[in-house]
């Protein structure tokens, strides 16, 4: 199993960043392989818990320090996701690639582009996804940047998946 940069070897129980061993300890292997059989699939605490402990009483604590210990080995932030995402009080998926996003096209050729309205001494930046009676505005806070937001995959499916139900 591949995706980005890693492969998961199952018969040697080794995860790899291109031929380099990646250190996992057994349980972040499962935890990360039962993510990796399908991904995109939002699997429950419960799923993994009972897929990787199966018959043994463990706390959901212990699954959030194999998944900070597998974001951790894939170089991944919890606050931008490349690889984990975490659906909070739901599960956890593995993140597929932008290719594999059913109905979206590649993040780079569809980022809108950027338009700025002045307010006083303060440029604000906008972009216009789609066409159709409804307006959707996204403050993410006083300092942002829009084209960042086309690159972190579950922003990006988002505003993919409106421009889709706005055109």
């Amino acid at each position: 199993m591949t995706f980005g940069p890693f492969r998961l070897d199952p018969v040697s129980g080794h995860l790899y960043r291109n031929d380099a061993i990646v250190p996992l300890t057994p349980k972040a292997f499962a935890v990360l392989q039962h993510l990796a059989q399908q991904p995109g699939r939002l699997f429950s605490k419960h799923e993994l818990l009972e897929a990787v402990w199966p018959g043994v009483f463990v706390g959901d604590a212990v699954l959030k320090v194999i998944i900070r210990e597998i974001r951790k080995a894939l170089g991944d932030d919890a606050h931008a996701p490349r690889f984990i995402e975490t659906a909070h009080r739901r599960g956890y998926r593995l993140i597929p690639a932008s290719a594999e996003l059913p109905g979206a096209a590649p993040m780079t050729a569809t980022v809108p582009s950027v338009h700025y309205a002045r307010s006083g001494d303060v440029n604000i930046a906008y972009q216009v996804v789609g066409s159709g009676p409804l307006d959707l505005v996204f403050v993410m806070g006083w300092v942002s940047h829009l084209e960042y937001f086309w690159n972190e995959p579950s922003f990006a499916r988002f505003l993919s998946a409106w421009r889709r139900y706005r055109a």
